[in-house]
């Protein structure tokens, strides 16, 4: 144990991450790639009481509008029980 107190320890990738050189997921960009944005509502505890799809899917460039109904799966280290799909503050 004594061999790894105060020994230097240096990362693979530290020097392409702290010169700007490393390539992450969100620099991905193929021809046809379609984008996500989430929408979410300006009223921090406001109760929705109903979502106009159809609003959203005649907007220019959409593509697809999805909701926590279109994806009911759920997710966890331990216990699989959060929602992909959840709004800010939910538990």
């Amino acid at each position: 144990m004594s061999d790894i107190i105060d020994d230097s320890w240096s990362r693979v990738d530290s020097m392409v991450k702290v010169t700007g050189q490393a390539f992450y997921t969100a620099d991905l960009s193929l021809p046809g790639m379609l984008y996500g944005k989430i929408l979410g509502s300006p009223h921090a505890h406001a109760r929705i009481k109903r979502v106009n799809l159809e609003k959203a899917k005649r907007f220019p460039g959409v593509h697809a509008v999805m909701t926590g109904k279109d994806f009911p799966y759920l997710h966890g280290e331990c216990i699989i029980d959060i929602p992909f799909m959840r709004f800010r503050g939910q538990r």
